[in-house]
C-alpha cells in the first residue's frame, strides 16, 4: 500500500498526540509513504507552535525537528499542481492547502499503477473530498467529543 499523508497526520509521526499510534501503525503497514512538498513548511510551522505555547520544551522542539529533518529524505515528496488543486477547492469545500494535498495524493495515485493509495488525514472536510475522489481515507473517522480529554503534546520517544 502508499500511504499519504497530509499534514495532520505527518505530524502525529513525530509528536504525541491522540491517534499518534494510529499514524505510526499505517506507516509500518505502508510500502511507500508520501506527501506535499508543502507538508516541510507546514510541519515546521506546526511544531515551532507547539513549543511556542509550551506544549513542547525547546528540548523536546530540537529532537522532534530533527528526528523529522532525518526522515524528510525518505518521504516521497510530490510536486505541487496548482491547477487541479484549485479546480479542488472549487469542488469541494477545502481550504487552499487541503486542496493541495488532495491534488498531490492524486498525483501519487497517477504513478502508482495498479499499487493502491491510502489517503491519510484528521481533518473531516479532507476526508470527505478524498473519499468523493475515490481515496480510501485512513483512519475511519472518530470525532472527538470532548477535548479536554486530549492528551498534552508531547515528542515520541522511540
Amino acid at each position: 500500500m502508499i500511504l499519504y499523508l497530509d499534514t495532520s497526520a505527518v505530524v502525529k509521526r513525530f509528536l504525541r498526540e491522540p491517534f499518534d499510534q494510529v499514524v505510526n501503525g499505517l506507516i509500518r503497514r505502508a510500502d511507500v509513504v508520501g506527501t506535499s512538498r508543502i507538508a516541510y513548511a507546514e510541519v515546521c510551522s506546526a511544531m515551532a507552535r507547539s513549543c511556542r505555547a509550551g506544549r513542547l520544551t525547546s528540548a523536546e522542539f530540537k529532537a522532534a525537528m530533527a528526528e523529522f529533518e532525518a526522515s524528510w529524505r525518505d518521504m516521497a515528496t510530490v510536486e505541487l499542481e496548482e491547477l487541479r488543486a484549485g479546480q479542488l477547492a472549487l469542488r469541494h469545500p477545502l481550504r487552499g492547502f487541503d486542496a493541495v494535498h488532495l491534488a498531490a495524493a492524486m498525483r501519487l495515485r497517477a504513478g502508482a499503477g495498479d499499487e493502491p493509495v491510502a489517503f491519510c488525514t484528521f481533518d473531516v472536510q479532507q476526508g470527505k473530498a478524498a473519499r468523493a475522489e475515490g481515496f480510501e481515507v485512513l483512519p475511519e473517522p472518530k470525532p472527538v467529543k470532548d477535548s479536554s480529554r486530549l492528551r498534552r503534546t508531547r515528542l515520541l520517544r522511540r
